[in-house]
This record gives C-alpha cells, structure tokens and sequence, in this order.
C-alpha cells in the first residue's frame, strides 16, 4: 500500500473505536505504529498526536459537543461520537488542519461506516461549532472551579475534587501536569555502551538525546515517534524506560552480587535494571502473574543479553515457602491505579474509581504480607507505584512501618542536587513522592525499609 493512499483520519477512527472495547491506548498506538511503520514520519506524527489529542481531552470535546448536539453524547451512535471528538479535536487544537478540512473528512468517515442518515447530523453539529467556536461558555473558573479544572483539564471530577484534597493548593499544578504528554526516556545498558557514545549515535539520525539530572544514564528522546525498529534497540543498547521507574531501582541501593526478588516485574525494565547493577556475582528472581507478563520480561532479558535473572509465573499474593527470608533485597512495584502515569496513558483516567482504588489497596497488602517474608535480616524491602492516592502510597508506607522486624531506611544521600530540601527530608524518612510538574518525571511513590539484624 503507498503511504500517500493511507486514510490517517480513518486509521484514528478506528484505534478509538477499539479502545471502546477495552484494550489499552497504548497498546493501540504501538500495534498501529508497527503496522505502519512504511508511512512518512509525518503521517505517524499526525495519527499518533490526534489519537492520544482525542483521547486526552475527551471531557472538553464532549462539553463542546454537547453544547451544539440535541442528543445527549451517551446516546449519539460510537462511530458518529468518536468521529465527532476527532474532528472537533483538530477545530480546537490542531491550527494547521483548516476547519474544512476537519469537518469534511470526518464527515466522510461518518459515510465510510455506511450511516448515511446521520451524516446530515454530525455535518450540523460540526458547522454549528465552527460558526459559534467563540461563543462556547465555559464553567467559571472562581466560581465553578472543580466543574472548570474537569472539563478544561479533561479530567473526571471524582479526580479533581481527590488531588485538591490531598495535594492541597499543589492540586491544580498536578492535573495540569497530568493532561500534558510526557517525553520519551530510556535508560541506557551501560554493559554494552556509555551514554555519550549513544548520544552520538541518536544524533547521526538526527535524534535529539539529553541525559537526565536526576540520574546519568537515563537519556530524554527527541524527534522520533518509535525506538523499537531502531538496530541499537534490536542489539540492546538501550531499554524504554521513565525516570521516575529508573529512580525506585537506583534508590533500592541494589548493589553488585545481590540476591533479587521483582515480585511484581512485567514488563521487565526494572528487573534488567537490577540485574545489570547486581552483576553477575548477584541473581534477580523476576516474577509476574500470567505467562503474557513472562513472555514480555524474557523479551527485553534477552534483548540487553543478562544472564543473571531467573524468570517464572507467580502470584505474589501467594506465599512461597521457598523463599522465606532469601531475598538482600525485595523489590515490589505493585500494580496500582496508575495515576500518576495518566500524561503518558490517559484513558487511566476514565477507567478508575474510588472502589477500584479501594480495591487495589488490600490487594497491595496481600502482596507486602509476602514481601516481608522473603527479606533475609539486614536486607532491604522497596515497594513503589505510579499512583498518587493515599490509600496506595503512604497508607501502606505505615503498614509496612508497623511490621515487627522492619524500620523505615532513608535514601536522602543518593538524592541529586536537583530535589528539594523538603524532598530530601521526606526521604530521610524512608518514601518520596514524585510530583507530575515538580521534576521531569512520571508521579510515583518510592519507600524503603530495612529489616533488623
């Protein structure tokens, strides 16, 4: 198929209506990029950026929809509502794509799917929209502030009214922080080659990479969609992987000849983290759930070409007797709701619940309940997540504090000079939080424990 007989348009219809049937955006976007990996670089940026653009501002496209639609948006036929948001996504945010444009082609597309007899529909609300764009009134910003922050920010309301009472007047901060995309990072194999030389590298092929300041051999990418079909992916030079994940390894205090146990390890950037810090004199125990998970943790130990990590199906919520006070160190990034990872999978936000929130919570302490047994005396236990919810950071923080045999292990002294003196001090402690907005990072929450000689 030639690249300039692709239909993006249609191509982005279609990724939304199969997030409709549950399956993860990004998910979507890397099968959709690998499948189109033959198109322009320009075709992928467009498809990628108004996917993820619609997906992100759902809320706001659905407020301006709703303003000019006679049905309700929960009524008005997927095909048509999806097609809608996109069009008005491109009326909003794209400047480049003239507003005939917009509405033409996605108008088209309402015909394409065979539903003639809503095209006279979708063309009126979008012609509606564009005559009126300057008239939409908006929730006040003083008055309706939550109502505001929801739909200017596309984010649920449940969720604002949640980081305004636990993060205070850091609240707003946060959720805009959390409708931004996030940039790209890697963590460089350092077995395999310095930072620089990768630097080098990127840059013939016109890739712009920085290191990071909050640790040297993590690299923030520029000016490429996707790394996976690049050859120094291929030969394992490098693994995708935020900074705020790189931190909870590097703050563990891992060291080389260490005994490792990733409990909750899919899909495996931590584990190679681990095992290439505790070298071959140490040994990582990775684990996860379902054989999926394993499948994708053997990929990437295969790829960076480490021999020290054993890999199995386990459920951590399920004790092993065999593994009773072995581990130096017990590594457990639990699953949690993953709100703080929201710029970079929005359709997080839509899909979570204060029940679910709950929900995750005891699952989390069934999983600590084992990880405290398998820490052998002077070893260490981290637990981390890519949340920002009480309920799954520091309530479980306290949980763990209250275990007999185990206290709270600062890690201040490894902080760069780049975190606050507060951070620092919470470290000291024994967690940090990672706050969308404060460092160029995911949100995340790192603790620590020692356990007693």
């Amino acid at each position: 198929m030639a690249a300039e007989r692709v239909n993006e348009r249609y191509i982005v219809l279609e990724m939304l209506l199969e997030l409709g049937e549950g399956v993860p955006s990004h998910i979507i976007l890397d099968d959709t990029l690998y499948k189109y990996a033959y198109l322009e670089k320009r075709q992928r940026a467009f498809i990628t950026r108004l996917f993820t653009g619609t997906i992100e501002n759902r809320l706001f496209l659905d407020f301006v929809i709703g303003q000019f639609s006679h049905v309700k948006i929960k009524k008005i036929k997927t095909v048509v509502k999806e097609a809608l948001r996109m069009a008005v996504y491109q009326l909003f945010f794209m400047d480049r794509v003239p507003e005939s444009a917009a509405v033409n082609e996605s108008v088209k597309l309402v015909r394409k799917y065979g539903l003639n007899g809503l095209v006279p529909f979708a063309n009126g609300i979008l012609r509606n929209i564009v005559r009126n764009k300057d008239k939409i009134q908006y929730p006040d910003r003083k008055s309706e502030h939550d109502e505001y922050m929801s739909v200017m920010y596309s984010m649920p309301l449940w969720l604002v009214r949640h980081f305004n009472k636990e993060y205070g007047n850091s609240g707003d901060g946060i959720i805009e922080a959390l409708s931004c995309g996030r940039p790209l990072y890697i963590r460089v194999n350092t077995g395999k080659i310095r930072p620089e030389e990768l630097i080098d590298k990127f840059l013939a092929q016109g890739i712009e990479a920085k290191a990071s300041p909050l640790r040297s051999d993590m690299l923030k990418i520029e000016g490429v969609d996707s790394l996976v079909f690049m050859p120094e992916f291929e030969e394992g030079l490098f693994t995708v992987q935020d900074v705020s994940s790189s931190l909870a390894v590097f703050f563990s205090g891992v060291k080389e000849g260490d005994k490792v146990i990733d409990l909750c390890a899919a899909p495996g950037g931590k584990t190679c983290d681990l095992a290439a810090i505790a070298g071959n004199s140490g040994r990582v125990l990775s684990f996860d759930i379902s054989e999926e998970k394993v499948r994708l943790i053997e990929e990437n130990v295969s790829r960076l070409g480490l021999e020290n990590v054993d890999i199995a199906v386990n459920d951590a919520t399920i004790f092993k007797e065999e593994l009773m006070e072995s581990a130096d160190l017990v590594f457990c990034d639990l699953p949690c709701s993953g709100l703080g990872i929201m710029a970079r999978k929005p359709d997080i936000k839509y899909n979570s619940s204060e029940e679910k929130i709950r929900e995750l919570s005891l699952l989390q302490k069934k999983i600590l309940d084992n990880a405290v047994k398998y820490v052998k005396s002077g070893g260490t236990l981290l637990f981390s997540t890519c949340t920002m919810t009480k309920a799954e950071n520091e309530e479980n923080f306290r949980y763990i504090s209250e275990k007999k045999g185990f206290s709270t292990y600062g890690f201040d002294n490894l902080l760069t000079d780049e975190f606050t003196r507060e951070e620092k001090k919470e470290a000291s402690g024994g967690y940090l939080r990672l706050i969308p907005g404060a460092h160029d990072t995911d949100g995340f929450f790192i603790s620590r424990f020692k356990k007693y000689e």
